[in-house]
């Protein structure tokens, strides 16, 4: 190897780990994140690794893979936490980069397929999913992992080459569903079928017990846990009631009935429209303009060129034909974007390519430009009333100068070899991977101070000890942080209406949880005279006035 090329595989693999490990559990829990953290906790509390529950409900909408792998890593931490939840998909990530450059390497050289790699790790979409804690990384990881596999190596086929593919495929039907099964032979398909190369591994003795092998690994968790139905679980209440569906039954509805008839999460059909330039960002026009040049010249393009259009083809009508539509559903799409636009950059002339980024060097220059600004900005929204953390202040003006100072000429060519891409396109790898990365890792840890559920729960876990876990109620809805953050022992109680509120103050002393909004559903006439000014309350942020979504709670001493 080169030494540009040992350089550039290294100042990669550096940036790779630094953009998906730092801070990575420095921020509180966003979005659904929490259920993922929740239902791990619940499994080592109530020793029940098989059957998944949110507050001791039942809640087997995602397989047990995923768990399983936060659970691991909180095994190797010693700590469950925002880090442990986390550091699966940030692992996946990493898989995923090298599944994304081995590719590019095998099929296009290794400038189209370093390229390809600096262009997922920079692009947002990526980003976002590989610091998140759910099970969307795992998926993409295992979709360009099996892909890569089979490219790569297809020229020795056997059982052990076929196994290993499906196991990829089984290991990632394990941790979000059969996308990691189907979107992988779909995208192969193609490139099966062309010249009957699918013939090569037509051996129906070996295919049959690879297969088999494959089945019984994928359905062994669900049998397991049938098994262990009904076991004592988190709090001691039985986990996996009679009611609840049984995880098999979970994988037809969540992946089957939801393809074809959904009962929720139906985005229109231009969802991914929209979704995969938000997920390619800042490289998106860059992507456009990859594709407006090689559809024209289809006939001229080689085989594997093709071969990836095709590929992002298939993978945005197989999740655009599915009713159910989440923009972050197609994220398997990422890899093969970036290996297009790997591909563009490294063989279309210079002109052109250099053309193609023309927007993309002028968005990053601008986020630059303003990011200098901070400091002014910051006084305007002191002055306005909201302070901005003087750690911000500084952070965000560094990136802003470094963002800038990447684009002069003499900076060029030391990108360059460090980076080990071509001098033109150094400073928008650098650019991007320098904002992005220093919005995840720097400027979004301190934004988050601002989100006050984490400093609420851990309040509420203080003034509820000595309490009975059933002696903690929140009304309509138990948000999965509280019991995470609170590490509550048992269920809590949720209470549904306005009798069951007022039969769970009657019960002894106890504390009762709600936002303004859940108190406005509740229904019915509340015990007014039972009520006074909230105990604790949520911080409000000086930009969030109405308080609807914010928590307070109240301490009762009720007659048992």
């Amino acid at each position: 190897m080169p030494a540009g090329a040992r350089a550039g595989a290294g100042t990669f693999w550096l940036a790779s780990a630094l953009l998906l490990l730092v801070s990575l559990g420095d921020a509180s829990f966003r979005g659904s994140e929490d259920r993922f953290a929740e239902i791990t906790r619940e499994m080592f509390v109530g020793g029940d690794f098989f059957h998944p529950t949110i507050n001791g409900a039942p809640h087997f909408y995602k397989p047990l893979g995923s768990y399983w792998s936060i659970a691991a890593a909180s095994l190797a931490l010693g700590r469950l936490d925002e880090l442990a939840a986390r550091l699966p998909s940030a692992l996946a990530g990493l898989i995923a980069l090298a599944a994304t450059v081995g590719l590019g390497r095998a099929l296009f050289g290794s400038v189209a397929g370093r390229l390809a790699g600096w262009i997922l790790l920079s692009s947002y979409g990526f980003l976002l999913w590989s610091r998140t804690a759910a099970a969307d990384m795992a998926n993409l990881a295992a979709v360009v992992l099996a892909v890569a596999w089979f490219r790569t190596r297809e020229h020795r086929p056997g059982g052990l080459f076929a196994l290993v593919f499906l196991l990829i495929c089984v290991a990632g039907a394990q941790a979000k569903g059969l996308a990691a099964i189907v979107v992988p032979l779909a995208v192969l398909a193609p490139h099966l079928l062309r010249e009957a190369r699918w013939r090569t591994h037509a051996d129906a003795r070996v295919l049959v017990r690879v297969l088999l092998i494959a089945l019984a690994l994928y359905v062994a968790p669900f049998v397991a846990a049938e098994i262990a139905r009904g076991s004592p679980g988190f709090g001691g209440v039985p986990s996996a009631s009679a009611e609840a569906r049984s995880g098999l039954a979970m994988v037809f509805q969540e992946n089957v009935q939801r393809f074809f008839a959904p009962h929720d999460h139906q985005g229109p059909i231009y969802t991914y429209l929209f979704a995969v330039p938000e997920l390619l960002l800042p490289w998106s026009i860059a992507f456009v303009a990859a594709l407006m040049a090689m559809v024209p010249a289809w006939k001229r393009l080689e085989p594997d060129t093709r071969w990836v259009v095709e590929a992002i083809a298939i993978v945005f009508v197989v999740f655009t034909t599915s009713g159910s539509r989440r923009s972050y559903y197609i994220l398997p799409i990422l890899p093969f974007c970036a290996l297009l636009v790997g591909v563009f950059l490294a063989r279309s002339p210079e002109g052109l390519a250099e053309r193609s980024l023309g927007w993309t060097r002028l968005v990053l220059r601008l986020v630059a430009a303003l990011e200098v600004l901070a400091p002014i900005a910051a006084a305007i929204l002191w002055l306005a009333g909201f302070p901005v953390p003087p750690k911000l202040v500084l952070v965000t003006t560094g990136l802003g100068v470094l963002g800038l100072v990447l684009w002069r000429e003499g900076v060029r060519p030391v990108l360059a070899r460090l980076l080990g891409v071509e001098t033109w396109v150094a400073p928008h790898v650098a650019a991007s991977a320098l904002l992005l990365g220093g919005f995840f890792c720097l400027q979004y840890p301190v934004l988050d101070r601002f989100r006050t559920e984490k400093q609420f729960a851990l309040v509420l876990r203080e003034e509820a000890r000595g309490l009975a876990p059933d002696r903690i109620a929140f009304v309509r809805h138990v948000p999965a942080l509280f019991p995470f953050y609170m590490d509550v022992a048992a269920p809590v109680r949720v209470v549904r209406d306005s009798r069951d509120l007022e039969e769970h103050l009657k019960g002894g002393s106890g504390i009762v949880v709600a936002s303004r909004g859940a108190l406005e559903k509740l229904g019915g006439p509340l015990p007014e005279d039972l009520w006074g000014p909230a105990d604790w309350s949520e911080p409000e942020p000086p930009w969030d006035r109405s308080g609807r979504r914010r928590f307070q709670a109240w301490r009762f001493d009720g007659a048992p």
